[in-house]
């Protein structure tokens, strides 16, 4: 590799890093000034600190993924991390479904669980992540019915349910996209 393209590369870098702290940074200030105006939102150090850590490993793991391929495979690595992020924000801020104590927002770390442990048993490669995602779709829909039998009011689980299905379903979606493409493809890095 020549020095050239070093410094180019260390030049991205330093620039893509750049781009996820003001990200990350102005996400973090939302709550902050929100907390200057309304008496509403109270979030401690510690609130920041976790939401902080959890945009850095979504941050993280999205530049592993993306370089893994590119087109649909990046769009299917940012929609499933994009889903993950939200459904423990909601999950921690208020509760996906029902009140915030409800048993049915613990069983989302099931959810998560499943996506987690298929990317790693198949290793982010493009078609078998499509599977993994569709796992977790009916994993969503499984703990979104639990959750409507066990609820005074039902239908307050079938939004949540809906969006988050919905959501890995896209993103499983376009992994099998990647995946075609890289069949028609095979030099292509994805």
């Amino acid at each position: 590799m020549t020095e050239q393209t070093q410094a180019s590369g260390a030049r991205r870098m330093v620039g893509r890093l750049a781009l996820w702290s003001g990200l990350i940074g102005a996400v973090l200030l939302a709550p902050l000034v929100a907390m200057q105006v309304a008496d509403a939102v109270v979030w401690t150090a510690s609130d920041f600190a976790l939401m902080g850590g959890l945009l850095a490993a979504v941050a993280v793991t999205y530049e592993i993924a993306a370089r893994r391929g590119a087109g649909a495979y990046r769009a299917a690595a940012g929609t499933a991390l994009a889903t993950a992020f939200l459904l423990v924000w909601a999950n921690g801020a208020v509760g996906v479904i029902g009140p915030e104590r409800h048993p049915a927002n613990l069983m989302m770390g099931a959810v998560l669980a499943v996506a987690i442990a298929g990317a790693a048993f198949v290793r982010g490669r493009a078609g078998p992540m499509a599977v993994v995602l569709c796992v977790t779709a009916a994993a969503q829909v499984v703990v979104g019915v639990l959750a409507g039998v066990t609820m005074a009011a039902p239908g307050d689980a079938v939004g949540p349910t809906a969006l988050f299905t919905a959501l890995w379903l896209g993103s499983a979606a376009l992994f099998a996209r990647a995946a075609r493409r890289r069949d028609k493809h095979p030099a292509s890095p994805s």
